[in-house]
């Protein structure tokens, strides 16, 4: 009997020398949220999307993907995408997700991303709901999206001359009151051609849109380009704009850009 209260005084003392500990503990549990996303990076992401496409990796590795929200913003709203895409895959399923894949990819970490091309009159390119093609004159001072100065494929200065490459495959209509070749070019090459025309307005007169200039009859699908263009292509993908509807895109207003002064 002895030795068995020494057990239980010896166990009494063990737990009150436990409170002071246990119950911060538990306060802090309590007061301290967890973290509700996880730290993916760019490899992981492109890992999941390529071997779900390709019938690789483990039975779960897709809802493990899709399931818990990715720290990085870019990768989530990727991420948030893929979630959309209704299972089994058919034809248009399997398509958006190799978009995905494509726009994973291109996703930096923001020490990698280029500069603004200050002063350089460029083009770069965004693909809408339809998968058509716009490309957008940013006349030196226009915004560009974040996305698409990191995106891996290359510069936004070498954009225009790849486009050039390509053959001419739809008659165009301008917009202009005066024809600009160079968007009547991009225009017969199937893009939908809008111009940063604030660059030669001040004040109340600026729109603070890219403002559409030219058109193709026979777009290009953004899946029919070359690469790296359809890399360029995908880097920024406006789900909710139809560029054959609309006379003006307010980027800015749609995702994070970097511009000129």
């Amino acid at each position: 009997m002895a030795r068995n209260d020494f057990r239980a005084v010896a166990k009494a003392y063990v737990g009150l020398l436990l409170v002071p500990i246990v119950i911060p503990v538990a306060l802090l549990v309590k007061l301290l949220p967890l973290k509700k996303t996880r730290d993916r990076d760019t490899n992981e992401v492109t890992s999941y999307i390529s071997n779900f496409l390709n019938d690789a990796g483990g039975e779960w590795d897709w809802d493990d993907f899709t399931s818990v929200p990715i720290t990085d913003p870019a990768l989530e709203a990727i991420r948030a995408e893929a979630v959309m895409v209704e299972l089994p895959l058919d034809a248009a399923g399997r398509a958006k997700l190799e978009n995905l894949l494509l726009r994973a990819k291109s996703v930096q970490n923001s020490d990698r991303s280029r500069p603004y091309p200050h002063g350089v009159d460029c083009v770069w390119l965004a693909s809408d709901r339809d998968g058509y093609v716009g490309a957008f004159a940013k006349a030196g001072v226009g915004p560009i999206p974040t996305s698409e100065l990191s995106c891996e494929y290359g510069s936004v200065e070498d954009i225009e001359k790849l486009v050039s490459a390509l053959p001419r495959c739809s008659p165009a209509r301008s917009l202009l009151p005066k024809d600009v070749p160079s968007f009547y070019a991009l225009a017969e090459r199937g893009f939908f051609v809008f111009d940063w025309q604030d660059a030669h307005r001040a004040g109340p007169d600026c729109t603070r849109k890219y403002e559409s200039v030219a058109v193709p009859i026979n777009p290009i699908m953004t899946a029919n380009l070359p690469s790296p263009l359809v890399g360029f292509a995908t880097c920024v993908t406006l789900d909710d704009i139809a560029f054959a509807d609309v006379h003006s895109v307010e980027i800015s207003s749609l995702t994070e850009c970097s511009e000129g002064q």
